[in-house]
C-alpha cells in the first residue's frame, strides 16, 4: 500500500514537473503562427496600399513637373507681351497728351481764326483737317489707351491666378507626400515586425523625397522668371549701365528669359558650329563670342564673365538689334 501511495505521488510530481499540458502547448504554438500569418497579411496590406499611392504620387509629381515648366515658358511669353503692351501705351498715351495740350493751348477760338484767314477753298479745307486733328481729342486715341490698359491689367491678372494656382498645387502635393512618407514608415514597421522583407521600401522613399526636391526647384524657377530675376542686382546693374535707355526694359526681359540673369547659366545643347550658350546672353562659345568679343572690346574675356558678358550683347544689340535673340 505504501508503495502504490509513493507511485501515485511520483507520478503527480513528475506531471507538475513538466510544466504545460501538451494539448495547451499545440493550442499556443498555432495562436502564434496565426498571429504570424496575420501580422504579415496586415504588413503585405499595408505594403500594397501605400505602394499604389505612392505610384499615384509620383505620377503626380512628374505632372506638377510637367505643368511648371510649361508655366515657366508661359510667363515668359506674358512677360514679351506686358513688355510690348507697355511700349505701345506709353506711344498712346502720348499722342492723346500731345493732342490734348495742342487743345488746350491753341484755345477754342483758333478754329475761327483759321476759317477766317482762309483766302480759298482749299486753304478752308486744310483748317478743317487741321482743326479736327489738333483740337479734337479723338475716341479712338481714348479707346486705344484704355484698350491697352486693359490688356495689362489682365495680363498681370492671369499671371497672379496662375501663380496662386501653381502654389496650391505644390502645397497640396507637398501634404500628400508627407502623408504617404508617415505611411511609408509605417509600412517598414509593420514589415519589419512580421518579418516580411522589402528591398525597395527604402529606395521609394529616397525617390519620393528626390521628386519633392525637384519640383521645390522647379517652384523656384517659376517664380524666379515670373517676379524677373533681373529687375535688381549687380547685373540688372551693367544693364543700365551698357544698353541704351530705350533698350534697357528688352534687355532685362532678354536677359531674364536666357538666363535669370545668372552670370554662370550654361546650355548642355550644342549648336554647330556655333558651340554652346554661356554666361549672362547666352551667347554661343566658342563661335559668337570669339568672332564678337574682341570687336567689343572684350577680346580674350570669359562669356562667364558678367561684365564682359553684358557689354558683348551691348555691342551686339548695338549692331544687329534683337536678331540675334531671335527677336
Amino acid at each position: 500500500m505504501r508503495r502504490i501511495v509513493i507511485a501515485i505521488t511520483t507520478l503527480a510530481l513528475a506531471a507538475a514537473a513538466a510544466g504545460t499540458p501538451p494539448r495547451a502547448a499545440a493550442d499556443s504554438i498555432g495562436q502564434q503562427l496565426g498571429q504570424a500569418k496575420s501580422d504579415k497579411a496586415t504588413a503585405d496590406t499595408a505594403l500594397h496600399k501605400v505602394q499604389a499611392q505612392l505610384d499615384e504620387l509620383m505620377a503626380r509629381y512628374a505632372q506638377a513637373r510637367s505643368d511648371l515648366a510649361l508655366a515657366t515658358r508661359d510667363a515668359l511669353t506674358v512677360q514679351q507681351a506686358q513688355f510690348t503692351l507697355t511700349q505701345e501705351l506709353a506711344t498712346a498715351q502720348a499722342e492723346l497728351d500731345r493732342r490734348a495740350a495742342d487743345a488746350y493751348e491753341l484755345g477754342p477760338g483758333v478754329s475761327l481764326a483759321l476759317f477766317l484767314g482762309s483766302q480759298s477753298p482749299s486753304d478752308f479745307a486744310s483748317a478743317q483737317v487741321y482743326a479736327a486733328h489738333a483740337l479734337n481729342v479723338g475716341s479712338e486715341q481714348i479707346a486705344t489707351v484704355q484698350t491697352l490698359r486693359a490688356s495689362l491689367t489682365q495680363l498681370s491678372n492671369d499671371l497672379a491666378a496662375r501663380e496662386a494656382a501653381v502654389q496650391q498645387t505644390v502645397a497640396r502635393l507637398q501634404v500628400l507626400a508627407a502623408g504617404v512618407s508617415a505611411q511609408l514608415d509605417q509600412a517598414q514597421a509593420l514589415a519589419d515586425a512580421a518579418g516580411v522583407k522589402v528591398a525597395n521600401l527604402e529606395q521609394q522613399k529616397a525617390e519620393l523625397e528626390a521628386q519633392q526636391a525637384a519640383l521645390a526647384a522647379s517652384l523656384a524657377d517659376y517664380l524666379r522668371n515670373l517676379n524677373g530675376g533681373c529687375q535688381s542686382g549687380p547685373v540688372h546693374d551693367l544693364i543700365v549701365a551698357d544698353f541704351p535707355a530705350d533698350q534697357v526694359s528688352m534687355a532685362v526681359f532678354v536677359a531674364t528669359r536666357e538666363s535669370n540673369c545668372r552670370p554662370n547659366a550654361y546650355n548642355p545643347t550644342e549648336v554647330p558650329p556655333y558651340g554652346h550658350a554661356e554666361g549672362v546672353f547666352q551667347i554661343l562659345y566658342p563661335g559668337i563670342w570669339n568672332a564678337w568679343a574682341p570687336k567689343c572690346g572684350h577680346g580674350g574675356d570669359d562669356p562667364y564673365d558678367a561684365t564682359a558678358n553684358v557689354a558683348v550683347a551691348a555691342c551686339m544689340q548695338a549692331a544687329d538689334g534683337w536678331a540675334p535673340w531671335g527677336l
